[in-house]
């Protein structure tokens, strides 16, 4: 197995440099927020909100970090990341794991050929989130296109080539470019709407599921005691699903690739994973 840069990583970043960070402290910097982290690049966070067409505060573009909707839903989602909850999830996502890699297997045996990691990743950990984040089935596995992966490659292509909105856009919005923006824009939205639709359809989720769906119903405005208004919960739904889609099958594929170059680490995870009982081998 190797893991290549795709086509849309590729594309990122011929047009803009590009840094791959492993300095631990340096990484507690980037991601953090107050006295101790790097400053927000705010023009960058409304484009982000601009592309994935939702203009409602939500805690990855806030610059309100003492608000109440920051407050509320960073405290309400919080149980959704505990140990616990955590191994919770794990049969879901050994799940997921082993049917890929059968699929790998299959692939392989069909062809004798290199199996491309990084569409597999990208499709194994939408099907992941989605059943263990929202208790929704994507499907991603199973065909061979996905509409959602489709429309977010497009986006985040539009939004890391354009870094943003054109601002001809707004004048000249019958123009071919900016009319195919909108497209993808409404494409985009409609799918997040789907899930939400879904998870709101449920009505009031029991008390053990603490999935990001269910602890997004329960958040309520500490100053009103009342939901809020289901455009900010509907933006807070999509940016955890990104956050949660995205950055994971990019971490997988550069970590499959570094376990690839180094067939030490290979064999100690192996006896890990033997000693745990969770090892199988063809």
């Amino acid at each position: 197995m190797h893991t290549p840069l795709s086509s849309s990583c590729q594309t990122c970043t011929d047009m803009l440099p590009s840094y791959v960070v492993t300095d631990a402290m340096l990484v507690y910097q980037v991601i953090s927020r107050g006295d101790l982290g790097m400053p927000k690049h705010q023009e960058l966070y409304r484009m982000t909100d601009w592309i994935l067409s939702h203009r409602s505060p939500q805690l990855f573009s806030t610059a309100d970090e003492s608000g109440d909707m920051f407050r509320a839903f960073r405290k309400g989602l919080a149980p959704c990341f505990s140990t616990e909850n955590l191994k919770k999830s794990f049969p879901k996502v050994r799940a997921c794991a082993e049917k890929m890699v059968s699929m790998w297997e299959k692939m392989y045996l069909a062809t004798e050929e290199p199996v491309l990691t990084d569409s597999w990743m990208n499709r194994a950990t939408l099907d992941i989130i989605g059943q263990v984040g929202f208790n929704y089935e994507f499907k991603a596995l199973d065909f061979e296109h996905n509409t959602f992966i489709e429309a977010m490659h497009e986006n985040l292509i539009e939004l890391s080539t354009s870094m943003g909105e054109n601002p001809f856009d707004r004048l000249f919005p019958f123009t071919s470019q900016a009319r195919q923006s909108a497209a993808r824009r409404r494409r985009t939205k409609e799918l997040f709407n789907a899930v939400y639709e879904a998870v709101k359809s449920r009505g009031e989720p029991p008390a053990d599921d603490q999935s990001i769906g269910a602890n997004l119903m329960r958040i309520k405005n500490p100053s009103t005691g009342q939901p809020f208004p289901e455009e900010i919960v509907l933006a807070n739904l999509t940016i955890m699903l990104i956050a949660g889609y995205d950055t994971t099958a990019a971490t997988c594929m550069w970590a499959l690739y570094d376990i690839a170059r180094h067939p030490d680490v290979q064999k100690r995870i192996a006896q890990e994973l033997a000693e745990a009982g969770l090892l199988q081998v063809p």
